[in-house]
C-alpha cells in the first residue's frame, strides 16, 4: 500500500488521531486513534464521494492508503456510505482479522 501522511499528524504516539479522510472534505470519514505502537482503533472507514473523490477516481477510489495491520477494532458511527463504504477494502487488507467470518465474506459485497 502506498504510504500517505495523515492530515495533521505524523506521530505514532499513544492517543494521537490520524485523519485519513473526512478532515479536508465532507466525505470519506476515516480516523485512526493510536492506542500504542502496534495497536490502533479505526473510527469509520468511509468512501469518498463527489468532489472529494475526483482526484481518486477509478480503482484508486477503493484503495486503502494506510497500513491497516495495526488496527485492532473498527468503530462505525453510522451506516452511511461516506462512513462505511471502504469497509470491504479494509477487511480484505486487515491481517489481524484472520479467522473472522465477516472479514472472509466482505469480498462478496465489494
Amino acid at each position: 500500500m502506498p504510504s500517505s501522511a495523515p492530515v495533521g499528524c505524523t506521530s505514532r504516539h499513544t492517543n494521537t488521531i490520524h485523519h485519513h479522510g473526512g478532515a479536508q472534505g465532507v466525505t470519506g470519514s476515516c480516523h485512526e486513534l493510536v492506542l500504542g505502537p502496534d495497536a490502533s482503533l479505526l473510527i469509520d472507514c468511509g468512501l469518498f464521494q463527489g468532489e472529494d473523490a475526483a482526484p481518486r477516481g477509478g480503482a484508486d477510489q477503493l484503495a486503502i492508503e494506510f497500513d491497516v495491520s495495526r488496527v485492532v477494532a473498527l468503530v462505525v458511527t453510522h451506516v452511511h456510505i461516506d462512513h462505511v463504504g471502504m469497509c470491504p477494502s479494509f477487511f480484505l487488507g486487515a491481517r489481524r482479522l484472520t479467522g473472522s467470518r465477516a472479514a472472509e465474506k466482505m469480498h462478496l459485497i465489494h
